[in-house]
């Protein structure tokens, strides 16, 4: 049997929501999860994907900001 493995950050809270689950099968926990612009994004709770969908652009945005930095952040460690 395969295996699956979604790893994300909420993007609401932060928290590793990565989870495991088989092949086009159930997941060992639940994912909340939520479209949009094309992208499939996952949370740790549905208070967290209820924020999100409320102003989707905010979270995203803080999102990339958050990657951005931390990819500023291991350049200058160089």
């Amino acid at each position: 049997m395969r295996h699956v493995l979604i790893e994300a950050i909420d993007p609401v809270c932060g928290l590793d929501c990565t989870t495991r689950g088989r092949a086009g099968g159930r997941f060992d926990r639940p994912v909340e999860s939520a479209e949009y612009q094309g992208t499939l994004y996952h949370f740790c709770s549905e208070q967290c994907r209820l924020r999100f969908e409320s102003d989707p652009r905010k979270y995203v945005e803080n999102a990339e900001n958050a990657r951005s930095g931390a990819a500023n952040n291991v350049a200058s460690k160089r």
